[in-house]
């Protein structure tokens, strides 16, 4: 396994982990970069984010926490001269 898909593994198990950990925007935010890397560097970060993201939840207040961290981040990546992730 690749360093960078070893690297995404270890930060995916901290998050699940330590779902409130205060540096879980600067992690996502890093794995989210990591995206325009190599095939099966940005596979695993697509599972990730799938997993994270879009799991079903019955839970609202994890919905609407998922949701605020999404466009957060979303945000963050088209203003912050970062476009290129969504071409």
């Amino acid at each position: 396994m690749s360093v960078r898909k070893q690297a995404i593994v270890t930060l995916r198990d901290i998050l699940s982990a330590n779902p409130k950990t205060e540096k879980r925007g600067e992690i996502l935010a890093n794995i989210l970069h990591r995206a325009a890397d190599e095939t099966a560097v940005r596979v695993q970060c697509s599972d990730l984010f799938q997993t994270l993201w879009f799991t079903p939840s019955e839970n609202k207040q994890q919905l609407a926490e998922r949701v605020r961290v999404l466009v957060k981040k979303l945000f963050l990546c088209s203003s912050g001269g970062k476009p290129a992730l969504f071409r």
